[in-house]
This record gives C-alpha cells, sequence and structure tokens, in this order.
C-alpha cells in the first residue's frame, strides 16, 4: 500500500510542475505577444509620419 502512496504523490507533483510550467510558457508568451504587437504599432506610426 505504501508504494501506491508513493505513485500517487509523485503523480501529484508531476501534474503540479506540468501546470506550473504550462502557466509560466504562457505568460512568457502573452509578453512576447504584447512586445511584438507593441513594436509593430510603433513601425506603423513611424511608416505613416515619413
Amino acid at each position: 500500500m505504501k508504494l501506491d502512496e508513493d505513485k500517487r504523490e509523485n503523480l501529484i507533483q508531476l501534474l503540479a510542475l506540468l501546470t506550473t510550467l504550462i502557466i509560466f510558457l504562457t505568460f512568457a508568451t502573452s509578453l512576447t505577444l504584447a512586445r511584438v504587437w507593441k513594436l509593430q504599432q510603433i513601425i506603423e506610426t513611424e511608416l505613416i509620419d515619413q
């Protein structure tokens, strides 16, 4: 029975780690997309001003 509890505990830790990783990657992707969008806006305004 102890082995099953250990496996269950490891599975929970793995799921927690994967969830944290997914949240981090989502956050990083959002930041990157926001930066790209901001750069695109700057480039468009520069082109319009010329």
